[in-house]
């Protein structure tokens, strides 16, 4: 099993600046199953899949 916050999160992207470091998502099961939108830096980030 994965350990908490480790390769086992899924976020939706909703906004991106070209050249910078972070992410801004939409994230689900957050603090006890709720979402949230969160910002993320691409370092933290293991896979993007880009659907058009």
């Amino acid at each position: 099993m994965a350990k908490p916050g480790r390769f086992n999160h899924i976020g939706v992207v909703i906004g991106y600046q070209p050249g910078s470091s972070v992410v801004q998502t939409a994230e689900g099961n957050v603090d006890n199953r709720r979402t949230a939108h969160k910002s993320r830096s691409l370092s933290l980030i293991s896979g993007i899949i880009r659907i058009r």
